[in-house]
């Protein structure tokens, strides 16, 4: 009988191993994100995965990722009376 529970837990820890490689080596997607948070003018969402803060444009609604969207954002997007 303990075979068996041996046997079945093997594949998952392999499993575990792979995904654990493969997101050490590629990094965090990003895909879950906690609700958009704005403290002394910066809007930030975190990843509920790693954690890791990422900047929010709050009008566009989307995640800024690259540091183009970044400058842009940046040029445009926190400018007084902007987007209104």
């Amino acid at each position: 009988m303990g075979d068996t529970v041996r046997a079945t837990a093997q594949p998952e820890a392999i499993v575990r191993l792979f995904i654990g490689l493969a997101s050490y080596v590629f990094g965090c997607r990003h895909a879950r994100y906690s609700f958009p948070q704005t403290v002394r003018g910066k809007t930030t969402v975190a990843c509920l995965e790693c954690g890791k803060e990422l900047r929010y444009d709050w009008q566009n609604m989307r995640v800024i990722k690259s540091a183009r969207q970044e400058r842009a954002h940046l040029r445009f997007g926190d400018l007084p009376g902007a987007g209104a």
